[in-house]
């Protein structure tokens, strides 16, 4: 397994310290709270953009939310099947039955995560970064459409770092670490446990490393 500081110097000879800089620099900042309907709204406008340009989810935005009610959990928790059936024809929003479903559905897991453990928001925030995969893994089993990059590219919106296994991030854990990390819970523990190893050697955060590793292979 290389150490970190090999890593580095392999990325920044391919992409420059600067560019890199600039890559950290997007990352969203960390968030302390956020309410329950933003919570939701990220989660809609992931499984929204999931196989559209995302320009298209955002023009449609604005009306989404509103068809929505603000994402306000407890009324679209409630959503029965004739609120479903006008959703899929309202012309303001993207207008697909299963990605609407799916939507009801993470609205009635965050009321249920209301009641089991105080509110998803400081549930998700309390959980070890350390094991920041075992998230991943309740918001695949919790929610709805809500598996593979879903899941942490919402935890990233909402200001909690995490790592994404793109394919860049893939092949670097395979040539850095020997890790193969496909989509089983065995994998992802043994990338998460290379992540501790370089986070601990580095101190960035997940998200910084997760960048790092992308420029460190080719693309």
């Amino acid at each position: 397994m290389k150490d970190f500081d090999e890593i580095w110097s392999i990325a920044v000879a391919r992409k420059g310290e600067e560019a890199l800089e600039e890559r950290f620099a997007h990352l969203p900042s960390s968030v302390e709270e956020a309410p329950e309907d933003r919570w939701l709204s990220t989660f809609a406008r992931h499984i929204f953009s999931a196989g559209f340009v995302w320009r298209v989810v955002a023009a449609k935005w604005p009306d989404t939310e509103e068809a929505f009610h603000s994402f306000d959990v407890d009324t679209v928790a409630n959503f029965d099947a004739a609120d479903i059936d006008a959703l899929a024809q309202d012309t303001r929003i993207i207008r697909n039955r299963q990605k609407i479903f799916a939507i009801v559905q993470n609205a009635q897991w965050i009321r249920l995560l209301r009641d089991e453990v105080g509110g998803i928001d400081a549930w998700a925030r309390a959980w070890p970064s350390d094991n920041i995969v075992g998230l991943w893994t309740a918001l695949k089993k919790g929610g709805s459409r809500l598996g593979g990059d879903s899941g942490p590219r919402c935890l990233r919106s909402m200001g909690i770092d995490t790592f994404i296994a793109t394919g860049s991030v893939r092949a670097a854990l395979a040539a850095h670490a020997g890790v193969n990390m496909t989509s089983s819970q065995r994998s992802a523990k043994e990338a998460q446990e290379a992540f501790n190893t370089w986070q601990a050697q580095s101190g960035r955060q997940l998200g910084e490393l997760s960048i790092i590793l992308a420029c460190s292979v080719d693309s």
